[in-house]
Parts: C-alpha cells; sequence; structure tokens
C-alpha cells in the first residue's frame, strides 16, 4: 500500500505549477520561522539566533509588500495557475477540462432547445 505522504507530494510535484507568485514566499517564511524557533530552542549561540529572526521577519515583511504590490498592479497574479488557465480559455472561446482535452466553442454543434408545443394535441390533462 503506497504511503499517503510520499503519493502526495509525488502529486503535488508533478504538477508543477505554482498555485500563486507569493507561494515561495511563503515557504520562505515557514523555513526561516522553523529555523529561528529551533535555533532559539537548541541554545545555538544568540547572534545566529538573532540573526535568523531577523531574517523570519524580512521575508514577512517581503510577502506582506509583495501581496499588496500584486493586489494593485496584477490582480490575476494573486489566482492559482490553473484558475488563470482556465480563464484564459473560457476568454479564448474554449470549453472542456484537463481529462477531456479542450474544444473550440466554434466547433462543438448549438444546442437545440426542446420542441415548441403541437397546439393541435391539445393538453395533456384531458382539459
Amino acid at each position: 500500500m503506497p504511503d499517503p505522504f510520499w503519493s502526495t507530494l509525488h502529486q503535488a510535484l508533478a504538477s508543477g505549477s505554482r498555485s500563486t507568485v507569493l507561494k515561495p514566499l511563503a515557504w520562505l517564511i515557514g523555513l526561516t520561522l522553523i529555523g529561528s524557533i529551533g535555533s532559539h530552542r537548541l541554545g545555538t549561540p544568540l547572534w545566529l539566533a538573532n540573526t535568523i529572526g531577523v531574517l523570519s521577519v524580512v521575508s514577512i515583511i517581503l510577502y506582506i509588500s509583495a501581496y499588496i504590490y500584486f493586489a494593485v498592479t496584477d490582480k490575476d497574479a494573486l489566482r492559482s495557475e490553473k484558475y488563470s488557465i482556465q480563464k484564459l480559455a473560457i476568454q479564448k472561446g474554449f470549453i472542456g477540462d484537463d481529462q477531456t482535452g479542450y474544444i473550440a466553442i466554434d466547433s462543438v454543434a448549438p444546442q437545440t432547445a426542446l420542441p415548441a408545443p403541437d397546439p393541435s394535441k391539445g393538453s395533456e390533462d384531458g382539459q
């Protein structure tokens, strides 16, 4: 039976796409915070623990700055890459999904509406 952790990790890495432009900065924050907390708990020299703590604060400020910058200049960069691809496909006139593929809307047969009721048959309830 495959390990769920490794199968999830493999699936995440296989896609090869970023969720947002802020994801690498979120990883940086996570790593520096873990390093900062770990260095304080393990009793490393104070200058090293403080340096990693300052890097954590700088990475958080960088994350907030990047969020504000992209919120003002390019809101689509804050959305997931999958969402952006789907939005682009809709704008270009394609329908479909990642399983069946995309088809141009012009090549799809138009949907026909139900036929109009035949007045000569009368109503179905006998009136």
